[in-house]
């Protein structure tokens, strides 16, 4: 082989220029896009499940908590009577016994049901409803979940 047919091949021989690259990546981003993107929303969906059962789990505490506090009576019968409705703090959470951070924040309150005897006598079996409404801190949910529980109570006011 001669010289001049050796820059020939050279010359022939051609260098991918920089856009040709750039290009050919592109379009091995766009395929690896719709592979990955269902991965990453799985993951979100589950993280966010995650948190419903987290907020579940905690609800069943403070529910625990709340009867706790009914069986010593430390909640006053007004507020009861009066469907005041109270916070559920970092306090309140840490005496239920959770020690992770909830992304919730919520309220309890006790709703008046029906009541046995109509008319107020001495004994009035009472039945109430302890609704936690919790709320997204981070605003993603419109409508504020809410957690129902029965509860019987019998007022016996003090003679």
């Amino acid at each position: 082989m001669s010289g001049q047919e050796q820059n020939m091949i050279y010359a022939c021989r051609r260098d991918m220029p920089l856009l040709e690259v750039l290009i050919s990546f592109t379009l091995v981003v766009f395929c690896a896009l719709p592979l990955i993107y269902p991965q990453v929303m799985i993951l979100k969906s589950e993280k966010e499940f995650l948190y419903l059962v987290q907020l579940d789990h905690a609800v069943n505490l403070l529910y625990a908590h709340c009867l706790e506090k009914l069986y010593r009576q430390e909640i006053n019968w007004s507020s009861i009577e009066g469907q005041q409705s109270f916070p559920v703090d970092e306090q309140m959470l840490k005496a239920s016994g959770i020690t992770t951070a909830v992304p919730y924040s919520g309220t309890y309150a006790f709703i008046a049901g029906k009541q046995k005897p109509k008319n107020r006598t001495a004994d009035t079996v009472r039945w109430i409803n302890l609704v936690f409404t919790f709320t997204d801190k981070a605003g993603k949910e419109k409508e504020p979940l809410k957690y129902k529980y029965p509860l019987i109570i019998e007022y016996q006011p003090a003679s």
